[in-house]
């Protein structure tokens, strides 16, 4: 089974246009040219436009320095017509991102990069409404994540321990995942970013997928999973595109209302 990614995003968008309107805007910051940051701003301003919210992108060219930038979030987190900050990742590396992080006011970080306890991380969202949309039971099933990053594998997995216990979630990066844990996997998550880094030959008939990545190699989008050969013998999984990037966005757009209600 394929998972309709966009149409929970649908439902998730049709849920937040019922709430009383919300006057704030959204700004997003981008430091770098980067072609799935564009896809993912793009389809944030889409959203943006159907639950009439006003979304601004602030583009920094190369040559700007760190202290603009933080001067920039400065000035977001005192402006009362913004509503939520969006530093888009990743950042230019000649930039501390951590630093910039650092300064987005908590109660306008409606990505959770921060780690507050306001909302929760647009991936962990994802992944949560994925589950509950298809009736997966986290109870004693044996999980792998594969990639740690700061976006998804990291909040990821803290959710999932802290849900199921350590004993039951195997973690990997993409450089040294076990095989054979991970053919014993019901649930898998990946967010490497590795283009079809794990295929058919490492999974177990009927297992659950959410593929994360999202990477364009020889100009074609591709998730982590190699989709033909994993579709073959998964019980569930995300197609790229259309999978899990439709409901992060979703979810981004709820915690702005969580942050602003």
């Amino acid at each position: 089974m394929i998972i309709e990614g966009k149409k929970i995003a649908e439902g998730i968008v049709a849920g937040l246009k019922k709430n009383k309107p919300i006057e704030k805007g959204i700004t997003a910051i981008l430091t770098m040219e980067d072609m799935v940051s564009e896809s993912f701003l793009l389809e944030k301003r889409k959203i943006a436009e159907q639950l009439d919210i006003k979304f601004e992108l602030v583009r920094l060219s190369d040559f700007s320095e760190e202290k603009e930038i933080l001067a920039k979030i400065e000035d977001l987190n005192k402006d009362k017509n913004c509503g939520g900050i969006i530093l888009q990742l990743p950042v230019a590396e000649k930039f501390n991102k951590d630093n910039l992080i650092s300064k987005i006011d908590e109660k306008k970080d409606i990505d959770c990069l921060k780690g507050g306890k306001l909302v929760l991380p647009p991936a962990v969202e994802t992944l949560k409404s994925i589950l509950k949309f298809y009736k997966f039971n986290l109870k004693d099933k044996k999980i792998s994540v594969v990639g740690l990053g700061f976006l998804v594998g990291g909040p990821i997995s803290k959710f999932l321990i802290d849900e199921i216990g350590k004993e039951n979630v195997s973690l990997f990066d993409e450089s040294n995942f076990n095989k054979e844990k991970l053919a014993e996997s019901d649930l898998i998550i990946s967010g490497t970013g590795s283009p079809r880094l794990i295929n058919g030959e490492f999974i177990k008939k009927g297992v659950f997928l959410v593929d994360f990545g999202y990477s364009y190699p020889d100009g074609k989008v591709s998730g982590d999973f190699d989709f033909d050969s994993c579709e073959l013998k998964s019980g569930c999984i995300t197609p790229t595109p259309g999978g899990t990037g439709p409901i992060l966005i979703a979810e981004l757009f709820s915690n702005f209302y969580k942050l602003n209600s």
